[in-house]
This record gives structure tokens, C-alpha cells and sequence, in this order.
């Protein structure tokens, strides 16, 4: 059985809220959207109702809350018997979180110093099993209200655990929360109308890289890191090519080739994992690419819903150059 998750946990009022169905079975979620990127966790009943509102006198389904400090947009992660999740704490006053429809475009007040943190939770009980403080100082680029200043989700291969939050810098633990490497990318400022928004690319790990997507309008760029120590393997300027993304590479290994498929504007492109030599590409898409690709039947699947076009592309792994739909109509 397939079962469309959106995430097997959920980040409610500040809180970790862990599921019942979420302890169901083994299944690793070891980045953004799980597995594949697909927000599927396959072989798992869930139930048909449940209740994880702390007002409500049933609370069904609810098996642990823990409180989570700062804001985060951050999705929790879970390998084995633990969940890990991030979030930024400002100095003194909580920051404010804009709710609701509509707002205009307007930068958050964070002119004061942030600490960028880490949190472990045993899976089974919600026991904090540590915390690790990754950065500390003013933020580097302004967000949106809307947003917050940890927007990223962690990824695990099993040994190490990546966080990356765009400006503050890519960290690498191990399990327990022991700094192996951090690396400094520079002011990351994904912005629109002159406000960074947010950065929100979350890492992506296969075998021993990390590909991070960069798309600063300034600079925009792909990179390619070592997972066991941080070297840049190889990194291809995004000019011409996109002008913002807020959407995680997707790492799909084929036969042939493995690749790294990126949800750009006004190009979608995808890159070879271990050269960064474009293999793909498609022009027009949305102009704010927030999707992450997934993989479904061993198609690729690419959206973004906002713009005057809002297509869907479904693409073939072993597809190679401009594959650019042609234009139909008048």
C-alpha cells in the first residue's frame, strides 16, 4: 500500500508532535518529503481519524509532544529510534510569525542575534537527547513574515546528519550531535521585490555528496560538497538559468547515470552528480519554484503552481538537452 504523506510528523504551535501512525514500522525519513522525495511511506496503515489538537479532550493519536523554542519551518526527520529537527532562537523577545491569507511583501524585524539549533528526540518517548547550537549571530539575509529563519529540513545517511541554513553556513554531525565540519557559502539571498524571502533548499545527500542549491539572484549557483569532510567537489553558476529557487535537489540514480534534477525558473535543469555537466533542461516554468521533484514509477515529476504558467512535467530519467515542450495553439 502506498500512503501520501505530507510529513510523518508535524510542527504545531511550537511543538514536535509525534503520531501514532508515525511510529508504525521501521521506515527510515531520512530528508525533505522522505524517501525519493515522494512523501510516501509505502506498507503502513494509517488511521482514518485522529486528533492532535491540545485543546480537544480526545487527542487521539497523539503519543508525545515536546516543545520546540524559536520559529522553524524546518520538517523533522527520523532514523531508527530518533527525530531531528531545527530551529532559529532570537535574543529576547519571540520572533512573530505573519498567519493567514494575503501579505504584502515584507521583510521580518531580525536585526538581533539568532542562535540556529539542532534538536535529537528519542522517537518512542519525545525525551530531548541533545541540542546542538550550529551558529550563532544576526542574520546575514532578511525573510519574509511568513517565513522563518530555519525554513530548511536536515538529511541523514545514517552517520551524519547535514543541516544547511543558506547564509549561517552547512554543518555535519554525527548522530550524537559531534561537529565534524562546517563550511561558510556566503550571503545566500533569495529575494523578490528586494526582500530575501527565506532561504529554504534543504540538503540532499547521496553516498558521499551533498548537493546544495544556491540560487541567490546575485550569484546563483549548484554545488557539490564531500559528505566526510566538506570539499567542494564542483560547483556551476546558475546565470541565465535560474533566478530563484526555493525548491531541494532531487538525486535520482539510474542505471547510467545519476543525476540531480533542480526546480528553477525560467529553466529546469538537470545535472550530472558527479561532473555538474547539464544532462537536461526545460524553459518556462513557474516563476517561484518552491516544489521539490519527486519520483514516481521511475518518472521524474516537476510543478510550480504560481505564475501565468503552472505546468507539470513529467520527464523520462534518460532524457538529454533541451526538452522544452513545443508550443501549441495560437
Amino acid at each position: 500500500m502506498h500512503l501520501l504523506q505530507r510529513t510523518p510528523l508535524l510542527l504545531i504551535n511550537l511543538c514536535l508532535v509525534f503520531c501514532v501512525a508515525s511510529l508504525n514500522g521501521s521506515q527510515n525519513w531520512p530528508n525533505f518529503r522522505g524517501p525519493n522525495a515522494a512523501g510516501v511511506m509505502e506498507g503502513h496503515s494509517l488511521p482514518t481519524t485522529w486528533d492532535a489538537d491540545p485543546e480537544s479532550d480526545s487527542n487521539s493519536g497523539v503519543l508525545w509532544r515536546a516543545p520546540i523554542p524559536g520559529l522553524g519551518h524546518s520538517s523533522p526527520i527520523v532514523w531508527e529510534d530518533r527525530v531531528f529537527v531545527c530551529t532559529a532562537v532570537p535574543d529576547g523577545q519571540e520572533s512573530e510569525l505573519m498567519l493567514g491569507s494575503g501579505g504584502r511583501p515584507t521583510a521580518a524585524d531580525d536585526n538581533r542575534t539568532h542562535s540556529w539549533i539542532i534538536l535529537c528526540f528519542d522517537k518512542t518517548t519525545g525525551k530531548e537527547l541533545w541540542t546542538q547550537t550550529a551558529y550563532q549571530g544576526i542574520p546575514r539575509a532578511t525573510r519574509h513574515v511568513k517565513a522563518t529563519q530555519a525554513n530548511t529540513s536536515l538529511a541523514t545517511d545514517g552517520e551524519n546528519l547535514v543541516a544547511f541554513f543558506g547564509s549561517e553556513g552547512l554543518y555535519c554531525y554525527d548522530l550524537n550531535g559531534n561537529l565534524k565540519w562546517s563550511r561558510d557559502l556566503g550571503v545566500i539571498n533569495i529575494s523578490k521585490y528586494s526582500i530575501g524571502w527565506g532561504y529554504a533548499s534543504s540538503p540532499s545527500i547521496h553516498n558521499d555528496h551533498i548537493v546544495l542549491t544556491c540560487d541567490d539572484p546575485a550569484n546563483p549557483f549548484l554545488v557539490a560538497l564531500s559528505l566526510s569532510d566538506g570539499k567542494e567537489l564542483w560547483r556551476v553558476s546558475r546565470k541565465d538559468i535560474s533566478e530563484r529557487s526555493w525548491g531541494t535537489p532531487l538525486i535520482h540514480k539510474g542505471p547510467d547515470t545519476t543525476q540531480v534534477v533542480i526546480n528553477g525558473w525560467p529553466w529546469i535543469v538537470s545535472y550530472d552528480l558527479f561532473t555538474g555537466e547539464e544532462l537536461w533542461k526545460i524553459h518556462d516554468g513557474g516563476d517561484n519554484p518552491i516544489p521539490t521533484p519527486f519520483l514516481a514509477n521511475d518518472w521524474i515529476y516537476i510543478t510550480s503552481a504560481h505564475g501565468g504558467k503552472s505546468p507539470i512535467y513529467v520527464v523520462q530519467p534518460e532524457a538529454r538537452g533541451d526538452i522544452t515542450p513545443a508550443k501549441t495553439g495560437p
